[in-house]
């Protein structure tokens, strides 16, 4: 598999399969190493993903 988000960065990717679609969940920072969002991208094949962006913007937190 192979996805950048359309801006910022992410790790700690999580997978879900639910139907017929494939869900890719991350932590996900804007700029620098300040992960305080949570990004999701979907697929109907798992290999051709569409962003959705930002599910969780800016937590008063670090997402882990």
């Amino acid at each position: 598999m192979l996805y950048k988000p359309s801006y910022g960065k992410f790790k700690d990717n999580y997978l879900i399969f639910h139907n017929g679609v494939y869900y890719l969940y991350s932590m996900f920072a804007k700029s620098g190493e300040e992960y305080r969002s949570v990004w999701l991208a979907k697929s109907d094949d798992g290999v051709h993903w569409h962003d959705v962006g930002e599910v969780i913007k800016d937590a008063g937190f670090y997402i882990w």
